[in-house]
């Protein structure tokens, strides 16, 4: 699994976006970070402090201010990656919830 792709999670049916970096995939921790991807119509604004309209390679709403860790093989379905400019917004709003701009 590598930055910024969005796979399906086997433990409830949400679909989450790859954080870490492919440097600490690939040393093989067994876990990834992640934060949560809604599918559907975007999400009301009022709903999340930060969220994300995205529209490939599925629509939905990224949820950067839910950051969690899963164990790798809890995800279990790629969906294919957020395009290139949503991967810059992604990363500016995370290094911005994480007080790191």
């Amino acid at each position: 699994m590598r930055q910024g792709e969005i796979w399906e999670r086997g433990d409830r049916p949400t679909l989450a976006l790859v954080l870490s970096s492919d440097l600490y995939n690939e040393a093989g921790p067994g876990r990834v970070i992640v934060c949560p991807v809604i599918p559907g119509e975007p999400l009301p604004a009022e709903e999340f402090a930060t969220d994300i309209t995205i529209v490939n390679p599925l629509a939905g709403t990224v949820l950067p201010e839910l950051i969690e860790w899963l164990p790798a093989s809890g995800l279990t379905h790629p969906r294919g990656a957020v395009s290139r400019p949503d991967w810059q917004k992604v990363d500016q709003v995370v290094r911005a919830v994480l007080g790191h701009i």
